[in-house]
């Protein structure tokens, strides 16, 4: 098979549709997602802004960022197995 036989095929496989669990996936994924973002933004703005005097920010800080930092991409990919991209 060549490139252009296996374009051909992958782009008539039509799109899956998320029902059942992967619909819960789904939704459960994006929830804890605005969870995770808006519990990270207190922190960065608490230890950056509110307590820089006090205390600052800590090598604790730095891990919880980049910690976040790597979920938005594995929720991406995973959120990739349902939908797919076909150009028409």
């Amino acid at each position: 098979m060549d490139g252009e036989t296996l374009q051909r095929m992958a782009n008539q496989v039509q799109p899956l549709q998320p029902r059942g669990l992967a619909l819960v996936f789904i939704v459960v994924t994006s929830i804890l997602m605005a969870i995770c973002t808006i519990i990270v933004l207190m922190r960065i703005y608490v230890r950056a802004w509110m307590m820089r005097k006090v205390r600052g920010w800590a090598w604790d800080d730095t891990f919880a960022v980049l910690a976040y930092v790597s979920f938005p991409p594995s929720l991406l990919s995973s959120l990739s197995v349902f939908f797919s991209y076909s150009p028409s």
